[in-house]
């Protein structure tokens, strides 16, 4: 619901548009809560479809403009196009067409969307026969239609037994508002614009501070002041008095919603980075005595050297190991960059120039400067 009221404020916050789009199995309550959505902004003609051709959802979008553009059921539309769409949404313009007295006027946005479907973005493209990139995923994140607590989309009851009590209690109400919501919400933003603002970056750097993530892409970045952003304009509205929602209620579901996106996007990574530390530690707690020659060692080092180690006082050990040894077995199954990376961010590759491997000068060799990855622990 906070989606719809964050998509006015794109504009004077000089944000670009996306959306969200949150799939699961067909009894998850999806359809209930794009109607309940649909309700701040209109009645249950609000929400558009899919099936559509990518030039009617030029028109759909432009008749939206700096509103919430909603979408029922992803799979409806053609899989091949899915992708193109996702892009033209969030980069706020159509095509430019031919009429017959000249060129066309070029349709133009800004909104948010808000999707749903049983298949996510990428398995859509799948289907068609494409691979989903990652500004596509951007620009239309997935969310789980699940919170987790075995009432699909409902992380609470309120005291009625089975979710469709509660779904239909809602459905009934959200059929009496049709829009008093947004267009409340609206004066309220226009007659103090600039307090409105100011409300929204204040609780937009609350929402970010409880995500420090230091190490994450670009994209992740603008996926997260998308939910901040959201978040924010949910607690905008409660201080209206429009929401009749506690303090902070929007900052709660909002963070809900975003660690379950990290949780789906980014779980499997998490578990592989995690197997490609304890491939390296393995590693070097097997090979680290047998294989690897103390550095001020002058002695030439004997068949099957892993590299060289050297002690300091503070307990740290610094391993000098072969690019082929890196290459060949503490990186055996993984991609060498992607290790690199991963060592890198944890701290414990060390490659203070930016390259990954070192030079370092050994007393075995004469003293020669040799290429080594440097791994300290």
């Amino acid at each position: 619901m906070s989606s719809a009221f964050a998509a006015p404020l794109l504009r004077p916050l000089g944000m670009e548009g996306g959306g969200f789009h949150l799939f699961g199995d067909s009894t998850g309550g999806k359809s209930t809560f794009l109607k309940i959505v649909a309700s701040v902004c209109g009645g249950p003609d609000y929400i558009r479809g899919w099936r559509s051709t990518d030039n009617a959802l030029e028109e759909v979008a432009a008749g939206h403009n700096d509103a919430l553009l909603i979408l029922d059921e992803m799979a409806q539309i053609d899989p091949r196009k899915v992708g193109d769409i996702a892009y033209m949404l969030a980069n706020e313009m159509g095509k430019l067409r031919s009429g017959y007295s000249g060129t066309r006027p070029l349709l133009t946005w800004r909104l948010l969307t808000l999707s749903s479907g049983e298949i996510t973005l990428s398995e859509c493209m799948h289907a068609g026969g494409k691979k989903a990139m990652a500004g596509q995923e951007v620009r239309l994140v997935d969310i789980p239609a699940d919170a987790g607590a075995g009432s699909g989309l409902f992380e609470c009851l309120h005291g009625f037994e089975r979710p469709e009590e509660l779904a239909s209690l809602m459905q009934t109400n959200a059929s009496c508002v049709y829009g008093s919501p947004f267009v409340e919400f609206l004066e309220c933003l226009t007659a103090d614009l600039q307090g409105g603002l100011r409300i929204t970056r204040d609780a937009m750097s609350e929402f970010l501070s409880q995500f420090q993530r230091p190490n994450a892409a670009p994209q992740q970045r603008r996926i997260m002041k998308r939910f901040a952003l959201v978040a924010a304009a949910g607690e905008l509205t409660t201080h209206y008095g429009i929401t009749g929602w506690p303090p902070g209620e929007a900052m709660r579901g909002v963070a809900k919603c975003l660690r379950d996106w990290e949780a789906f996007k980014y779980g499997d990574e998490i578990q592989r980075s995690d197997q490609m530390v304890e491939q390296v530690l393995c590693f070097l707690e097997s090979q680290g005595k047998s294989r690897f020659q103390d550095l001020q060692d002058r002695n030439f080092p004997g068949a099957g050297c892993a590299g060289f180690r050297h002690g300091n006082d503070n307990g740290v050990i610094d391993f000098f190991i072969k690019p082929e040894v890196f290459h060949t077995e503490v990186c055996a199954g993984f991609d060498t960059r992607q290790m690199c990376r991963l060592l890198s961010s944890r701290g414990i590759l060390i490659a203070p120039t930016g390259r990954y491997e070192v030079l370092q000068r050994v007393p075995a060799y004469g003293g020669k400067a040799c290429r080594f990855y440097h791994l300290m622990l």
